[in-house]
């Protein structure tokens, strides 16, 4: 793995000998794609930064993770986010709240260009009871001549679709024929 790592280590037994790795605070920076193994799967990176907390050569603990298209402050564990944390990509959206394994699943609020969500999660997924709330001035057509000025809305979700009645908060918007 090309990269700069500077912070504390410890010693690691592998079949191949004894190794240094990263364990405890430090700062690593990648120079090329690494491919990060978290148990049951496996995920790529390509230049990135990390400072943080380490644990036997894996992200674990509080950091800050710093990639091309986002940068992600919070907990992780075994290289993915895991706890309580906030990723903000690039473009303005993002998404604060808990993680497990690396999916949005708990509590959180996830940002879209328009509106946002905040309420309940499972597996990356809108789950449980949740409020959409839009932007000022975003408009839901409901015919030719006319909308209504979206405020919140409100439902239970399961698996991203809307579980039963909602309710829809708006403002009534006049059109001149």
């Amino acid at each position: 793995t090309k990269g700069l790592y500077n912070g504390e280590m410890t010693k690691l037994k592998l079949a191949v000998g004894k190794v240094h790795v990263p364990h405890g605070q430090g700062i690593f920076t990648s120079f090329q794609t690494i491919r990060f193994i978290t148990g049951p799967g496996s995920w790529t990176m390509a230049d990135f930064k990390y400072s943080g907390q380490w644990m036997k050569g894996m992200m674990y603990g509080s950091g800050t993770l710093n990639a091309a298209d986002f940068v992600y402050e919070g907990s992780l564990k075994n290289n993915i986010m895991h706890g309580s944390g906030k990723l903000k990509y690039n473009n303005g959206t993002g998404y604060y709240g808990d993680w497990v394994n690396g999916k949005k699943q708990g509590q959180g609020v996830r940002l879209f260009q328009n509106y946002y969500y905040d309420g309940g999660w499972l597996n990356d997924r809108k789950n449980g009871e949740g409020k959409v709330h839009f932007a000022e001035n975003f408009e839901l057509p409901i015919c030719e001549y006319g909308g209504l000025s979206a405020i919140e809305f409100s439902a239970t979700w399961n698996n991203d679709s809307i579980n039963g009645p909602g309710q829809l908060i708006y403002l009534q918007n006049r059109r001149q024929l």
